[in-house]
């Protein structure tokens, strides 16, 4: 009998500290960015961040990804605004109609101040080091790093690394090949 009661509070300590520790390794996902929720249209984007305000372009140019960066999303959207102080340039990535992620460009010099602002608002990195600071959670990640001056905040499946990014890049680059070699073939029979 004692060595059961052993053994369930044994279970009870593990639980609890892995509780702890999944806790301490978790942050407060966003369900969107400046008002523009993950899975929102572009025309959405436009409405709720509209066009120009006092604190600059929140969003401008819209276009298609080239044919050699579809990996990163079919579309995307330029904009810039302050933050903190610190003036950022945002591209907004849309794939399949969906708002999908945000890279943020800035001043490199500016990384901890971004990064204490971003501490602020989502806790603590669950990772970090002199370059790069990370917020991996379930559905989201961020990542502020140092060298490019540049933050990103999406979905997980965006990041290069990732299972579904890396799939998505091989069947995008097959079908920019596949439409290549049929422009190449239907520009031989114009010979």
């Amino acid at each position: 009998m004692r060595l059961i009661g052993f053994a369930v509070v044994n279970a009870v300590v593990l639980i609890l500290v892995a509780g702890v520790v999944s806790s301490a390794l978790a942050f407060t996902e966003p369900d969107g960015f400046r008002g523009v929720p993950w899975g929102a249209t572009e025309d959405h984007l436009r409405d709720k961040l509209g066009e120009a305000s006092a604190q600059g372009i929140l969003w401008g140019k819209c276009a298609a990804y080239p044919p050699d960066q579809r990996w990163l999303g079919d579309r995307y959207c330029t904009g810039g605004f302050p933050l903190g102080g610190t003036r950022v340039d945002a591209m907004y990535t849309f794939r399949d109609n969906r708002f999908v992620g945000v890279t943020l460009t800035f001043p490199s010099s500016d990384f901890d101040h971004l990064t204490a602002i971003f501490s602020e608002r989502y806790g603590p990195p669950t990772s970090r080091d002199q370059q790069i600071n990370r917020w991996d959670g379930e559905k989201i990640t961020i990542k502020i790093i140092r060298g490019y001056g540049e933050a990103f905040l999406g979905l997980r499946e965006l990041q290069m690394d990732s299972e579904e990014s890396m799939r998505r890049r091989k069947a995008q680059t097959e079908e920019s090949e596949r439409r290549r070699q049929q422009q190449i073939k239907d520009a031989a029979k114009d010979l």
